[in-house]
This record gives structure tokens, C-alpha cells and sequence, in this order.
């Protein structure tokens, strides 16, 4: 018998972490380039005046129960999502995550150590770039001694 265990949202607290990045780096920390309205004017003589646009405004837009966090947290484009993801805060997101539950670890460790004769156990996740590392040092981190990772 074979058995898979995912990482994101089974060992890990994947939303939860990131809701709180997005919170803390884009929601509360966000300092928008424009915080009064600016206006344009120019010296020719022309009296037009031109505004510029508004700051994008970052916020949750549903509460989350889904894997897809896009559809649940307001980017600008896919690139910021992805940006934001695994390049800005790739290692506090997939590798400073917290476990779903405080004893997550040693119940899948004494369930690995009695059973693993009879059960091939596997961890899988679906992780891109740096988050394969984070991902690695997070597990590492919980003292997981599950043998087998599949990205």
C-alpha cells in the first residue's frame, strides 16, 4: 500500500502564513506611491489638468478555501502573485510556516516508524523554484523522517 501526504495545508499552514505576509507586507506596510492626489500641470499655458491614477489598493477579496490564492488575495497581475510567492517571500512562506498543529510531526513520525514495513509513505507537493528548498528546510526543521519527497 502506498500512502501520500501533502505538505500545503496538511504539515504546513501554508494559507495562514501567507494571509499573514500579505497583511503585514502589502496591506500594512503598503506605502502607496501616491498618497494625496498629484496633479500634472503644465507651464505652456495649457490649463488642463491631468490626475494621475489611483494607487492600487491590496486587499483580501473572499475568505480562503481554496489552494488558489490568486482568486482569493488582489494582485495587480500574475507576475506580482508569482513575485510575491517565490521570489520576495519564498523562504518565510514555505519554510518559516508553522505546522498545522503543534504534535503534526511526532504523530507522523511514530505512524512512519510502526507502519513503514507495511506502507510506503510519500510526501508530495506541488512547489516551483526556490520553494522546493524552503520546502525541504521546513520539513527538516520538524524532524520529518519521511525517506521519500515528491515536487
Amino acid at each position: 500500500m502506498r500512502i501520500a501526504i501533502d505538505v500545503n495545508g496538511v504539515l504546513r499552514d501554508t494559507i495562514g502564513k501567507f494571509k499573514q505576509l500579505y497583511e503585514k507586507h502589502l496591506i500594512d506596510g503598503y506605502q502607496g506611491e501616491f498618497t494625496n492626489p498629484t496633479y500634472i500641470m503644465d507651464l505652456s499655458g495649457n490649463t488642463e489638468v491631468e490626475l494621475l491614477p489611483e494607487p492600487f489598493e491590496y486587499k483580501v477579496l473572499s475568505s480562503v478555501n481554496s489552494l488558489d490564492l490568486q482568486s482569493h488575495f488582489a494582485f495587480q497581475n500574475k507576475e506580482e502573485y508569482y513575485s510575491f510567492m517565490y521570489e520576495e517571500y519564498c523562504m518565510e512562506l514555505f519554510g518559516h510556516t508553522p505546522s498545522t498543529e503543534m504534535t503534526t510531526f511526532n504523530d507522523l513520525n511514530e505512524i512512519y516508524v510502526n507502519y513503514r514495513d507495511k506502507v510506503d509513505f510519500i510526501i508530495i507537493s506541488d512547489e516551483i523554484g526556490k520553494s522546493k528548498p524552503a520546502t525541504l528546510f521546513f520539513l527538516s526543521k520538524f524532524g520529518c523522517e519521511l525517506e521519500k519527497i515528491l515536487f
